[in-house]
Parts: C-alpha cells; sequence; structure tokens
C-alpha cells in the first residue's frame, strides 16, 4: 500500500510505502504497517483505510516469485 501525499503550492507529490499485505482468495485483506495490523473485507477498503484528507492510498500489486538459479559457482 503506497500513499501519495501533495507538496503544498506544488505539483509534484511524495510517495511513501504505508502497509505490506496479503489479499486472500475469499478477498479478506490482511495489512501490518505504522504499528498496526488490520484485517478488511477488500483490498479496496484498506486503500480506503489509507487514504485521508489529501493523501490517496493506492494498491501496489507485486508478481510472484520466480526461482532463482544458481551455477555451481554461485552455490554455498
Amino acid at each position: 500500500m503506497a500513499r501519495i501525499h501533495p507538496y503544498e503550492d506544488t505539483g509534484e507529490s511524495d510517495v511513501e510505502i504505508a502497509a505490506w499485505g496479503m489479499a486472500y482468495e475469499d478477498g479478506r485483506t490482511e495489512v501490518v504497517g505504522s504499528g498496526q495490523r488490520l484485517v478488511l473485507a477488500s483490498p479496496e477498503r484498506v486503500a480506503a483505510w489509507f487514504s485521508r484528507d489529501e493523501v490517496t492510498a493506492q494498491l501496489v500489486w507485486l508478481a510472484p516469485a520466480t526461482v532463482a538459479s544458481l551455477g555451481p559457482d554461485l552455490a554455498a
């Protein structure tokens, strides 16, 4: 979850990572950030929770991890 903060009197924005989480197949979404742990009904509710005043929250989805292959010279 990234929050976008507008700078005063400019057209620029600052972005911060507000929380990390996981969305489950049933829609339930669990996030941890800023000293809080939340379980909400959907990712959209998480975005609404972190959006306040002029701050806009945006979901950022990461691609699934891939298996790294190491050559024999790099293996520990």
